[in-house]
């Protein structure tokens, strides 16, 4: 008897060493596939990024046929430092024969941020655009780094071991969206990754620096304000406010003289040509939530619009009650305030190209061992949402599929948003309420 069991626990122990090895060699595969396919979306983003924009007329492949978001941010830079008021110019509809005249037929341009956002590619005025590409492709990848390392700081001690950061980072680098955005010349990478820094630089009590990152920050402010509002308005980061609002207000004040522009009723002219993101018809995309109720839902009692407006105000309102509840010197729930944060701004003025920028702290979210309440299922259904939501072609209403299929596209990918945004919620909370338990323990035993 004693025999037979010493057989089958040597058995035992085998097989669990196969099994180990099996699971440990699977991983390794999985990992090394994941850093080639990454490495293979950096690569195609990279040479979409630095070939030459053909317009935004035509196909999925025009639309990524070069960094042509940047392409409308440097026109925009030259024709103010030429002194001429692109916002007037765009309202009147007279910017493009101007553009044609001072830049040559055929350039792209944009009226589309205000004066001061447009500080980074400021700096770059005086290159030359191929240059002005080349240098955007390699701070944007140095954004990617600098957003990774931020997010190891929020996360702390708590953060998902090495190996399973990297294939997350590896699987979000993967999201279409993610690509799309390296190859069109975004911003979005870059402004998230400044303004988290600058939050960093700024609890480093180094405020000089983080007004600094801020002010470059905020060059994608319909993505970022929310992180602002939260991170340093609402914490009153006033030492970084000061610093990066006056260097905001000092270059707005240089290029309104330039322009020969009212520097305050500017505003009202940039809001009134910026009808890409502003433009009442068009505040959220029919991927979005409550824009899609329009489509879908065109005799509802109450406007889609308003009805989304209400929504997203009672969201702000919880979320700033439950942010004010909180210490100003508690960095726990940071990484999962930044998810919630990027979600709602998708939420508010975005559209999909924006979608990857929430992803990156969910998978981290998702695999790390500090949340011991997440079960496997929690965990795999946070990473089903997210790689879902990047991995949705960004521009599959140009593949020209049927209204009756992507209008089922279109619902699909708002009811897993709204999966994800419920999900996160409920995250958010219960992490809130962990962290304010030790407190009030201690406020009952004193």
């Amino acid at each position: 008897m004693g025999l037979f069991e010493t057989g089958a626990q040597a058995h035992l122990c085998q097989f669990t060493m196969k099994r180990s090895l099996f699971q440990t060699l699977l991983m390794r595969i999985i990992r090394v596939g994941a850093v080639l396919f990454a490495a293979a979306f950096l690569g195609v983003g990279a040479f979409f990024a630095l070939s030459e924009p053909r317009g935004f007329d035509g196909n999925v492949r025009n639309a990524l046929s070069g960094s042509q978001d940047l392409l409308l941010r440097h026109n925009e830079v030259r024709m103010l430092l030429m002194g001429e008021n692109i916002y007037q110019l765009d309202a009147s509809k007279d910017l493009n024969l101007r553009t044609a005249s001072l830049l040559g037929a055929g350039q792209l341009v944009g009226a589309d941020y205000f004066p001061s956002t447009l500080l980074p590619v400021l700096l770059m005025a005086k290159l030359p655009f191929n240059a002005v590409k080349t240098l955007w492709l390699i701070i944007s990848l140095g954004s990617l780094v600098l957003l990774v390392c931020t997010m190891r700081w929020m996360m702390a001690a708590g953060g998902p071991c090495n190996g399973d950061q990297m294939l997350m980072t590896c699987l979000w680098i993967c999201g279409i969206p993610f690509w799309s955005c390296l190859a069109m010349g975004q911003a979005s990478i870059f402004s998230v990754a400044l303004t988290l820094a600058a939050f960093r630089a700024d609890c480093a009590r180094r405020p000089l620096l983080a007004g600094v990152l801020l002010a470059l920050g905020v060059f994608k402010y319909a993505l970022i304000w929310p992180l602002v509002l939260f991170f340093f308005i609402m914490q009153w980061r006033w030492r970084c406010l000061l610093v990066g609002g006056g260097i905001h207000v000092g270059v707005h004040l240089v290029l309104c003289r330039i322009i020969n522009a009212n520097p305050i009723t500017i505003f009202a002219d940039v809001l009134n040509g910026n009808t890409r993101v502003f433009n009442k018809d068009s505040l959220l995309t029919v991927w979005m939530p409550f824009r899609s109720w329009n489509v879908m839902f065109p005799n509802l009692a109450v406007p889609a619009q308003l009805s989304g407006a209400m929504l997203l105000l009672l969201m702000l309102g919880g979320l700033l009650w439950l942010w004010l509840r909180r210490k100003k010197t508690d960095h726990h729930n940071l990484i999962r305030w930044t998810a919630v944060l990027l979600l709602l701004s998708l939420l508010a003025v975005s559209s999909r190209i924006f979608s990857h920028m929430y992803g990156l702290p969910v998978l981290w979210i998702a695999c790390s061992p500090a949340h011991p309440s997440l079960s496997w299922f929690q965990r795999s259904r946070l990473i089903t949402l997210v790689l879902y939501l990047c991995y949705v072609p960004s521009g599959v209403d140009d593949l020209g599929v049927s209204e009756q299929v992507l209008q089922a596209l279109r619902i699909v990918f708002n009811l897993v948003l709204a999966a994800l945004a419920v999900d996160l919620g409920g995250l958010l909370l219960a992490g809130e309420r962990s962290a304010a338990q030790p407190s009030k323990t201690a406020a009952l035993r004193t």
